[in-house]
């Protein structure tokens, strides 16, 4: 074994010999290394991993042989790192110190557990809808264990059977009332709802389609191996390493998708602490079940598929190690050049290099579009004139606007002429004239009262014996003319009655 192996070995026994199990938690950074591992074994193993019982399939302190699950679950902690398997080895014959380290592990494990655990509590609402930012549930998740699971609507549509989704869309209290009262009793082999999307249709026989592939299970993957921030998005703002880049994860692992599965099924359901069971439901049962779905069979084509499916949509796993501000890696861009990370420096050294440069080699083909661009306050081109899209149009000035002259047509059509009043023009419609049309509204009793009469006074008479006596054609014949040069005067005998009748009272 090589001597920097050994020397840590023996400072972690050093380190462990001087604190007992109540101070297992202070920082040291020899222990750091397997306190930061601790954290990851609930969320890369197993968050149900009792270590006492793993351990002991080195330390053999128990006289049953060790389940198959727990030599599987020690030969992937011991994989965690280089030091495990010569410092268990070495703890076997310092029982304190083992004793010390094991509080230690443990307890860092739980406090990952609790870790994520709050993190899906506080963001359930937006692990559970669909679009959160512009339809989020209404009323809200609330932030109390107690009011969630049956008693809310939809922490209910997803904890319901897959099979019973139908049914409870149809009938959603009636469901949580007979859910809550015993009568409906979903057990490990009723999958819930929130493992499939959202429009996914139940068959009995094709329930691995869209299994796993719901957007709940997505974003708590995102959540927990990628941070909070890149929960609805995907993709990871902040220049620190998630937990999946600090332990090497770049690909989703069938644990990874279990656990996922798991907390977003706990923090649904009304339960305080975190427990095995919920009702007549097996949680730590369906755990294992999700693990078992992808590795019992191998070379399983659904399990390859679906796992390739979600890495995906956990893009933050396999960001750009070169960029701190959390942007994605383009698959198609070169690599950055760490004497030259602009690129200027290359792009000035292959100009110096080529001889014969076109002119326009260089010009983005959309570099000059904002100088064809006319917003409404520019002046425009008459229909007439072709667009001249060479000419730069000038902003005009929002103080002097320019005054727009039309362009004159090169055949003008005739203008039609503008209505005129004409005079009466026989004595057989003189008992039914036509009143003028008022220049504002007038109220009904007064539009009445300047309607003439038949019954003429005799000073209507008299204008209309005026009126007749000019020679008038009869209203059939008389014909508009076609294109008058000027508007005809109005004759004395043309005035109205109004206007007579206003003239005399002024005298």
């Amino acid at each position: 074994m090589p001597t920097a192996t050994t020397s840590l070995t023996q400072c972690v026994l050093g380190h462990l010999a001087r604190m007992d199990e109540e101070g297992a938690a202070a920082r040291v950074p020899d222990l750091d290394v397997f306190r930061s591992k601790a954290r990851w074994i609930c969320r890369g193993i197993s968050p149900w991993i009792d270590l006492e019982a793993v351990f002991d399939v080195a330390i053999r302190d128990s006289d049953q042989e060790p389940s198959a699950r727990n030599i599987e679950h020690y030969n992937a902690i011991m994989a965690l790192h280089d030091e495990f398997p010569a410092l268990i080895k070495a703890l076997a014959d310092n029982r304190d110190e083992y004793n010390v380290f094991l509080a230690m592990m443990t307890k860092a494990m739980r406090e990952a557990r609790s870790q994520d655990t709050n993190l899906i509590k506080t963001n359930i609402n937006k692990v559970l809808a669909v679009d959160p930012d512009n339809s989020p549930f209404s009323p809200a998740i609330p932030e109390a264990k107690a009011l969630r699971g049956w008693k809310h609507v939809e922490t209910g549509r997803a904890l319901a059977p897959f099979k019973h989704k139908a049914r409870f869309s149809k009938h959603p209290t009636k469901y949580r009332t007979r859910a809550e009262a015993g009568k409906i009793k979903p057990r490990l082999s009723d999958l819930p709802s929130f493992l499939y999307p959202s429009d996914a249709v139940y068959h009995r026989q094709r329930r691995d389609d869209g299994l796993f592939r719901g957007h709940a299970v997505i974003r708590a993957l995102r959540g927990i191996y990628t941070g909070e921030s890149s929960i609805v998005k995907g993709h990871r703002n902040s220049r620190r390493l998630g937990q999946g880049e600090k332990h090497g994860m770049r690909s989703v692992t069938p644990q990874a998708v279990a656990y996922a599965a798991t907390q977003v099924y706990v923090n649904s359901t009304s339960l305080e602490t975190w427990g095995g069971k919920w009702g007549y439901f097996d949680i730590e049962g369906f755990y294992n079940a999700c693990v078992d779905m992808f590795t019992k069979k191998l070379n399983n084509p659904w399990a390859i598929e679906t796992l390739k499916f979600l890495t995906s949509q956990v893009p933050s796993l396999n960001r750009d190690q070169n960029s701190k501000g959390g942007l994605l890696e383009d698959p198609d861009t070169e690599p950055i050049d760490p004497e030259d990370p602009t690129g200027i420096l290359s792009m000035w050294e292959e100009r110096d290099n080529e001889t014969d440069i076109p002119a326009n080699r260089d010009k983005d083909p959309e570099e000059d579009d904002d100088l064809h661009l006319s917003d409404d306050s520019e002046t425009e081109q008459d229909s007439h004139e072709p667009a001249r899209p060479d000419r730069a149009v000038s902003a005009p000035s929002t103080r002097n606007p320019p005054v727009r002259q039309p362009v004159p047509a090169p055949h003008p059509a005739p203008s039609a002429p503008s209505p005129r009043r004409l005079p009466v023009a026989s004595s057989s419609a003189l008992p039914q004239p036509q009143p003028p049309a008022p220049r504002r509204s007038l109220s009904p009793t007064r539009a009445l009262s300047q309607t003439p009469s038949p019954q003429l006074v005799p000073q209507k008479r008299r204008l209309l014996r005026q009126r007749t006596s000019a020679t008038v054609e009869p209203e059939d014949s008389v014909e508009e003319p076609e294109a008058p040069s000027a508007p005809a005067k109005r004759s004395k005998a043309a005035k109205t009655p109004r206007q007579t009748r206003n003239k005399k009272k002024t005298a």
